[in-house]
């Protein structure tokens, strides 16, 4: 199946609508997902609040929001991040035991 980009045209497996946010995921070609953009996704599919992830992980809201705005989660932090969401962290995406890849 084909969705068109304003640009071209972009072939995919799976579409998910997640609190007003559409992707394509396991697509290939289009822009790149930003990781704050991934995050919120998953933070979405998994219903949970981005407070309570930072605490999960041990960071305090306002830092994890800092580190998302500025993009600086380490691979260690986006692994445990992955972990508390339930999910597999592959370096730029979470892997959910469903198979769904944000």
């Amino acid at each position: 199946m084909l969705i068109k980009n304003s640009v071209n045209f972009i072939p995919f497996s799976k579409m998910l609508t997640l609190g007003g946010w559409r992707a394509i995921l396991q697509g290939k070609g289009g822009d790149a997902m930003t990781m704050e953009r991934k995050i919120k996704m998953a933070l979405a599919y998994r219903d949970i609040s981005q407070a309570a992830l930072a605490r999960e992980v041990g960071m305090s809201p306002s830092n994890f929001n800092q580190k998302l705005k500025r993009n600086t989660f380490t691979d260690e932090e986006l692994e445990k991040m992955a972990e508390a969401l339930g999910a597999r962290y592959i370096p730029a995406a979470f892997e959910f035991p469903d198979g769904t890849k944000i």
